[in-house]
């Protein structure tokens, strides 16, 4: 009777199938982030134009891989937006904002490119590329970093709420300071 053994990949094969995960990714859009795989993303807006990213969002990307404990690509995201509206359809439901996973696009109602909390909940789509809305994400890590309402709070559930026996405190009792760290600060355009 013979004993398999197994052995540990060499390096090169490991970087190897390392370099093959992003083109797996490619090829098989559909089914990432997804439980179903009889999911198919919803039609892209045809009156979606291209978006000059405002430099405000690459910060609001950093807040969000802070709260979501997660990097992504910022440059890899493609922006749109549909310009003069408040919303638009998608499968037949209205949002301000939208994310499909297939091409890591980002579409946003015109009136919505400066709201912050919720470019930030489409932005944690793409970070952590899910369609949908875990509760570890949007309500637990994230929670008053992105906004969560309607189906994403019928999908992540509410935050929870404070208890009722938690302390009153008057703001007169509360030593309150600030310190900047690092001490030298600078700002690169």
């Amino acid at each position: 009777m013979s004993r398999l053994i197994r052995r540990r990949p060499s390096r090169v094969l490991r970087r190897a199938w390392r370099a093959l995960l992003p083109l797996a990714a490619l090829l098989a859009p559909p089914l990432q982030g997804c439980d179903d795989p009889t999911f198919t993303e919803p039609a892209f807006p045809v009156s979606a134009a291209p978006l000059t990213v405002p430099p405000s969002y690459a910060v609001w990307w950093r807040v969000t891989e802070q709260c979501a404990g997660r990097t992504g690509d910022f440059a890899a995201v493609h922006w749109y937006v549909i310009p003069g509206v408040s919303d638009f359809k998608v499968g037949g439901e209205s949002y301000n904002g939208y994310w499909w996973l297939g091409g890591n696009r980002i579409v946003l109602a015109g009136g919505s490119v400066d709201d912050g909390s919720l470019v930030r909940h489409e932005m944690l789509h793409a970070i952590i590329g899910h369609d949908g809305h875990p509760h570890a994400y949007f309500v637990t890590r994230c929670g008053g970093v992105v906004v969560c309402a309607v189906e994403c709070r019928t999908e992540a559930g509410s935050p929870p709420t404070g208890s009722p026996a938690a302390p009153i405190v008057d703001a007169s009792r509360l030593d309150v300071t600030t310190q900047v760290a690092p001490d030298t600060v600078s700002i690169h355009a």
